[in-house]
């Protein structure tokens, strides 16, 4: 039985760990973009852990989306705006352009979602 709850509590962990690039905002102020497509970053001024210290974090957006048929979607190392353009950032919903299989779309994703503070980090 001792073995059945230790595996279950090792389990509930795992799947908790597997969410934890989420909610950088709780953490991290002063967001705003950086450079322009396809070398776009997201920067804050995050907390480090302990809540003492903090330090400006940045993160290379390509690393953490990519387009689908313009839809932005997350994906490690998506490479999302070597063909998504035009992008602005609305409190931590980014909207772009993103070219699909003929045309283009406009496609909106919130960052918060997918990025998170990892001692002063911004990760994805």
């Amino acid at each position: 039985m001792q073995i059945s709850l230790n595996l279950f509590a090792l389990a509930a962990f795992a799947v908790a760990g597997a969410h934890a690039s989420s909610n950088f905002v709780a953490s991290c102020n002063g967001v705003h973009l950086s450079g322009t497509e396809p070398n776009l970053d997201l920067v804050a001024t995050c907390l480090r852990s302990g809540g003492g210290s903090s330090e400006t974090s940045s993160i290379a957006l390509n690393g953490c989306y990519t387009n689908t048929n313009g839809q932005l979607k997350f994906q490690k190392n998506g490479n999302a705006f070597h063909s998504c353009h035009d992008c602005t950032l609305s409190g931590t919903v980014l909207d772009c352009i993103c070219q699909r299989t003929s045309g283009a779309d406009t496609s909106a994703i919130d960052l918060n979602v997918n990025i998170g503070n990892s001692n002063g980090q911004l990760v994805c």
